[in-house]
């Protein structure tokens, strides 16, 4: 059985660094859709983009994102971003959410969640265009979303990637995510 554990919260908190960080340590780890989807449409004429069609775009990453957890074959994985994430952003665009979302079983996805706190300087890049008012609010609704659908969001300090990944680590042999 395949155990899944989310790496998540608001844009610059350092998500992708540390999923990083656990795939050296042997790891397996799913990438974030999102970006895969943001970095493969920004090379097309007229791409799919959450600027330009946010609704588009959801349906999209939820398609890539149930794909990619599926193929992970390891008994414990580390997921950048969960697919619950997906229904804070649609939230967030005031959008509503695609059909193909409603039919997940949201609840019961994940062992645990790992919310990470914000890094001392934000960044925007080609891939992450929320700027730094908008980023704090999307990690209150992150935050949100999962608490709502029962889950309860271990907080991550800023750390050294190394040691957040060891902080994680711990708290699942503690067993403090259940």
């Amino acid at each position: 059985m395949m155990v899944k554990y989310v790496i998540t919260g608001g844009p610059g908190t350092g998500k992708t660094t540390l999923i990083h960080e656990l795939q050296q340590q042997r790891y397996a780890i799913v990438p974030e859709a999102a970006r895969q989807i943001i970095q493969e449409e920004q090379q097309k004429k007229e791409g799919i983009l959450p600027w330009t069609n946010l609704y588009e775009f959801q349906r999209k990453v939820v398609e890539r994102q149930l794909d990619l957890e599926e193929k992970v074959g390891s008994e414990i994985c580390f997921v950048d971003r969960g697919i619950v994430d997906n229904l804070a952003y649609c939230r967030m665009g005031k959008i509503e959410v695609p059909q193909d979302f409603q039919k997940i079983d949201l609840k019961n996805r994940y062992v645990g969640v790992f919310l990470l706190d914000f890094l001392p300087k934000y960044e925007i890049d080609l891939q992450r265009k929320e700027d730094a008012l908008v980023a704090p609010r999307l990690h209150d609704m992150i935050k949100f979303v999962y608490i709502e659908l029962g889950y309860g969001p271990t907080p991550v300090p800023v750390l050294e990637p190394k040691e957040r990944a060891r902080y994680v680590i711990e708290r699942i042999q503690r067993g403090d995510t259940l």
